[in-house]
């Protein structure tokens, strides 16, 4: 079907809107001239200016256009330059070479190991409550950011938006009914749109661009429990009485397993769901060609949006849609009371329709099988998880910068974060967002229903115990399975082998050393 211009009017729209207000912020690599700050917290006067470094990616930057609008509305006092930059590895080196060119910098590195030497202590942000608000920037941020964000008991980073990596489907290939909840059900999507001569997947092979890592990681986390996962990368399991302990076995959990298994069944050259070319197309033509209709499902994120405008200003010819991740159906392995696939199919549905009975049509399972499942179907892996603004140590106008990243944070800021409608959203909880994020698209509607779980999960920035199996030779999932050379193929069972045969040879000593080097344990017990 004909899709309607609304990418195109959806962008001018927002683009007017930043207009109508930011008369006093500059971009294209404007830097405005140093103003001292002042700050009348009592009149709730602020003036001076701030420059702002901020990294472009695939969300774009229009919600932080929006940002500065709202606030420059506020405070027309204040003069802000922003400086745009695509190149990621460009705006770490502004972080790292400690200038006093920029107040604000918003990066997607991971800049954790650099926080005491190049950044600013930010815990007055993280405790500032906006005037005629209740609760502070902490309290509104999801819990998982507070404590991960953390570095040596002080904050130097807060988070500048969040997205949603998923799985993207064409509508127009599959209808709504026929959308999988369970891995079994995925794989058996698969199996009919081959029968149908339709191609299910597609992927790209480019360096760096290891997305099916993400998908992987969902599944190990759904297996073994969202907190469970997360303490296997600092090298703990958890012991029957829910506490956790340091244990070389969190390096090889059953999980990792599993969750390539199903990498497996769905991306093996052999068994023909991918694009046969997947390995050797890069990232742009991959996601053309999916949007063009030549494939059913793309492993993606919510910033897909953007850049279907960009591709596509007129309208793509299909509708897309993002589907919760499926449930790995090996979950029934840890639920004594859920007897078949279908069985777990019938209770992911009772969860997504809101019901909380034990019983219902299809199923009836215990309340810790029950528990389990709900959570494996309530996070999903957060895109831009390293996405963080950051007040430079040398930044001249460092507490006007704060109040600048407090207003994002304000009830006022964050609608006009989200209005920009670019896919992403502050990590925020307990927040009424209005008809800030109302849309007609699609796409973009079932990704913020994704985003409006606020179960957010990505990988711990402090990581000790890599959680990846993916044969070395290969490097990637995609590649290790999707090759389209039989002797480059690796099987999920051999590289998981080869993992556990790699941390716990000599003793455990890789495991002991890794647990040392990034400060989990002072010495091997």
């Amino acid at each position: 079907m004909k899709r309607t211009n609304k990418f195109l009017t959806l962008a001018l729209c927002a683009a007017l809107s930043v207009s109508a207000f930011s008369a006093c912020a500059q971009k294209d690599d404007t830097v405005v001239p140093f103003e001292p700050e002042v700050i009348d917290n009592e009149n709730d006067k602020l003036s001076g200016s701030i420059n702002i470094r901020v990294w472009e990616g695939g969300y774009g930057v229009n919600w932080l256009d929006q940002v500065i609008g709202a606030f420059n509305a506020k405070y027309p006092d204040v003069k802000i330059g922003v400086s745009e930059s695509v190149e990621r590895q460009q705006v770490f080196g502004d972080i790292t070479g400690k200038s006093e060119k920029y107040d604000i910098i918003f990066s997607e590195n991971n800049v954790a190991e650099y926080s005491e030497d190049c950044l600013s202590q930010i815990d007055d942000l993280y405790a500032f409550t906006t005037k005629g608000e209740s609760r502070t920037v902490a309290e509104k941020l999801n819990p998982v950011y507070t404590e991960l964000l953390q570095y040596k008991g002080h904050y130097y980073q807060i988070p500048s938006y969040v997205g949603a990596y998923g799985l993207v489907y064409n509508n127009d290939f599959i209808s709504d009914d026929e959308v999988p909840v369970t891995t079994d059900e995925l794989k058996a999507l698969c199996q009919n749109l081959k029968n149908m001569s339709l191609t299910p997947i597609i992927f790209s092979g480019d360096s760096g661009v290891d997305y099916w890592n993400f998908a992987y990681c969902t599944w190990f986390a759904q297996y073994e429990g969202r907190t469970a996962y997360r303490a296997a990368l600092n090298g703990s399991i958890i012991g029957e009485n829910g506490e956790q302990k340091i244990d070389p076995s969190s390096a090889y959990l059953t999980g990792g397993l599993k969750a390539m298994q199903v990498c497996e069944d769905l991306l093996w050259f052999e068994n023909g769901y991918i694009y046969a070319p997947s390995t050797g197309t890069s990232f742009i033509e991959a996601q053309r060609y999916f949007l063009q209709g030549q494939q059913a499902m793309m492993y993606n994120g919510s910033w897909m949006f953007n850049e279907m405008q960009t591709m596509f200003p007129d309208g793509a010819d299909y509708d897309f849609k993002m589907m919760k991740m499926p449930v790995i159906s090996a979950i029934k392995e840890k639920c004594s009371t859920i007897e078949n696939d279908a069985e777990l199919s019938a209770l992911v549905h009772a969860i997504d329709n809101g019901e909380t009975a034990l019983k219902g049509t299809g199923y009836e399972v215990s309340e810790a099988d029950y528990a389990k499942v709900k959570e494996a179907r309530s996070f999903y892996y957060a895109g831009g998880e390293n996405a963080n603004a950051v007040v430079p140590i040398n930044a001249r106008n460092k507490e006007l910068a704060k109040r600048f990243l407090a207003f994002m944070y304000s009830d006022e800021g964050i609608k006009a974060h989200a209005s920009a409608h670019a896919g992403n959203v502050l990590p925020v909880q307990g927040v009424d967002f209005g008809n800030a994020l109302d849309t007609d698209d699609p796409f973009l509607s079932t990704a913020y229903e994704i985003m409006g779980a606020k179960e957010v999960f990505f990988n711990d920035l402090v990581k000790a115990v890599d959680p990846y199996c993916t044969d070395s030779k290969q490097g990637t999932i995609e590649k290790q399975f999707g090759s389209q050379s039989p002797s480059d193929r690796v099987r999920a069972a051999v590289s998981y082998n080869a993992k556990k045969d790699l941390w716990t040879a000599n003793d455990n000593a890789k495991f002991w050393n890794e647990l040392i080097a990034k400060g989990v344990i002072s010495e091997r017990p």
